[in-house]
C-alpha cells in the first residue's frame, strides 16, 4: 500500500456518496454517453448484491461504479478476495467493467487491485454541481467477457429509477406538508 496521494482541492472531504452519485450520473451521461444510470441498485436479481451506481452503454453493456469516500472504507473493500469481491470466473455479475470512484488523490492507483479502474472525482472550490466537477478516470478497468444486459434487465432499471423518483416525489410531500 502506498501512502495517500496530496489533493490540489482544499475542500474535497466534505463529498458525500450523495454528491458523488450526482456528479458521476452527469459525467457518465453527458461525457460517455451512456443510455441509462441507476444509484444504489440491485441489477442481480436473486442476489443481495447492490451497487453504488450502474450504467447502461448505447452497446447495452452494463458497468458497476462503487463509491469510496473513506480510505478505510476502500483499503477494506479492495483487500476482499477477488472471488468474493467481483466473481471474474463464473461471469456472475454482467459488468463489463468494473471502477472503484473516490475523491481525488484518497487512494493511488498501486493500491487498486487488478480487476478494477479507478476514477477520481474532485471539485472547483466548495462547489458540487456536476459542471464544475472534475472527473478523471485515472486507471482503465479491465473489460470483463460477458452478455449484452437483456431488456428485461433494462427494464427492471427503469421500473427501478421510477419507484426512486416516486419514493423522493412522496418524501418532499411530506415535508411540504408537515411544515404547513
Amino acid at each position: 500500500m502506498g501512502n495517500k496521494a496530496p489533493s490540489p482541492f482544499k475542500e474535497i472531504d466534505h463529498l458525500t456518496e450523495k454528491h458523488m452519485q450526482t456528479i458521476l450520473t452527469y459525467w457518465i451521461l453527458m461525457d460517455r454517453k451512456h443510455r441509462a444510470v441507476a444509484p444504489n441498485i440491485q441489477f442481480c436479481p436473486g442476489t443481495k448484491w447492490e451497487s453504488d451506481l450502474v450504467s447502461i452503454s448505447h452497446s447495452d453493456y452494463a458497468f458497476e461504479y462503487e463509491i469510496k469516500i473513506d480510505r478505510w472504507d476502500f483499503i477494506k473493500d479492495a483487500k476482499k478476495p477477488k472471488i468474493k469481491r467481483y466473481h471474474w470466473a463464473d461471469n456472475f455479475l454482467p459488468f463489463r467493467k468494473f471502477y472503484y470512484d473516490v475523491p481525488e488523490g484518497m487512494v493511488s492507483v498501486e493500491e487498486v487491485p487488478d480487476f478494477a479502474g479507478l476514477i477520481y472525482v474532485g471539485q472547483h472550490g466548495n462547489s458540487i454541481k456536476p459542471l464544475n466537477a472534475v472527473v478523471k478516470v485515472v486507471k482503465q478497468a479491465p473489460t470483463r467477457k460477458v452478455s449484452k444486459v437483456s431488456q428485461k434487465q433494462i427494464s427492471q432499471l427503469n421500473r427501478s429509477l421510477a419507484w426512486k423518483l416516486h419514493n423522493g416525489w412522496l418524501a418532499d410531500l411530506e415535508k411540504e406538508v408537515a411544515n404547513g
